[in-house]
């Protein structure tokens, strides 16, 4: 398992259980958060397996830390690192141009 999978797993723990107990742990929009991230960490790990696909998967992983620190900044024990602005950048762009309607999407 690459080192941003085990932090994921590690922030994902950390998420789960500051929540028990919260009211926070009865909103549904929380819950399908969670659950959201829960699904990507899991397709992160399965893509990680494959001998062909590790380049994505630390991708997909890195995102997902940015994610899991994002949708929850005070729960966790992680904040990114400056070399994380790059991939922000590159979410940005893909971004615009799907809002502009370059890529036909």
């Amino acid at each position: 398992m690459s080192d941003d999978l085990a932090t994921g797993e590690r922030l994902f723990a950390e998420i789960a259980a500051s929540l028990v107990g919260d009211l926070l742990a009865d909103d549904p929009g929380t819950l399908a958060e969670i659950g959201r991230l829960r699904t990507r960490l899991d397709a992160a790990e399965a893509l990680a397996e494959r001998d062909d696909a590790a380049d994505e998967a630390a991708i997909l992983a890195r995102s997902l830390l940015l994610d899991l620190f994002g949708s929850f900044p005070s729960r966790v024990a992680w904040a990114p690192d400056r070399s994380d602005e790059a991939l922000h950048l590159r979410h940005e762009a893909i971004g615009r141009a799907l809002l502009s309607g370059e890529t036909g999407l």
